[in-house]
């Protein structure tokens, strides 16, 4: 998760859109290219969940991450999805087997 953070903060879009599972990049790239900048980034302990929970079927491993940073729009970019400041947000993060890579699949509260 980290990564993908820094990516977004370093305008690094062809990365972050790397990290999302196929067919999402595009919500990748508006986010890098609408985000200023991401401090006092935080990327707390994952949390296992059924894949069921979330449309997958064993034998996708599915985690929630939850992470806080303070976020600064890009002027005349606010997505309206979140207020600048300090904010708690989460990703859900699929992968096919313990050899494959981590890839976003969904984000927002929760």
């Amino acid at each position: 998760m980290t990564s993908y953070l820094e990516a977004l903060n370093a305008h690094d879009c062809d990365t972050a859109a790397a990290l999302m599972v196929e067919g999402a990049e595009s919500s990748a790239r508006l986010w890098c290219e609408d985000v200023a900048s991401l401090k006092d980034v935080e990327v707390r302990e994952h949390v296992m969940e059924l894949p069921e929970y979330s449309g997958h079927a064993a034998p996708d491993e599915v985690a929630y991450v939850p992470v806080s940073f303070d976020l600064d729009w890009r002027p005349f970019h606010d997505d309206g999805s979140m207020d600048e400041g300090a904010t708690g947000w989460g990703y859900l993060v699929v992968r096919s087997s313990a050899d494959t890579p981590w890839r976003i699949f969904d984000q927002g509260v929760g």
